[in-house]
């Protein structure tokens, strides 16, 4: 995964969890008020946690094809590319070489 695009996820990931403490800390207090109940704040918690994690996926995927398209669009080589490249250039070389004895 690009660098940049990981840490975008991890400053997302903290925002998330500031978030996610702070509606903790207001569910808290008003539990504590006695207008809502702890099994409410649980629910709500949860149901926004399962919101971040589907909003996460769907953004990471989001991201990964706009990487793979520029990458594409730029000609740029990838590890697989370079790989296939090499293993091209040994089996030529085993080819040369036979000729070349």
């Amino acid at each position: 995964m690009d660098k940049n695009l990981k840490k975008g996820m991890q400053i997302g990931a903290g925002v998330a969890y500031l978030a996610i403490d702070a509606m903790n800390d207001a569910l808290k207090k008003l539990q504590k008020e006695g207008k809502i109940s702890r099994k409410d704040s649980e629910r709500a918690v949860q149901q926004m946690v399962n919101e971040y994690q589907a909003m996460v996926k769907k953004y990471a995927a989001q991201a990964q094809k706009h990487v793979d398209s520029m990458i594409k669009s730029n000609r740029l080589v990838t590890k697989k590319d370079m790989a296939m490249m090499n293993a091209e250039i040994a089996k030529l070389n085993k080819q040369i070489k036979k000729y070349v004895k």
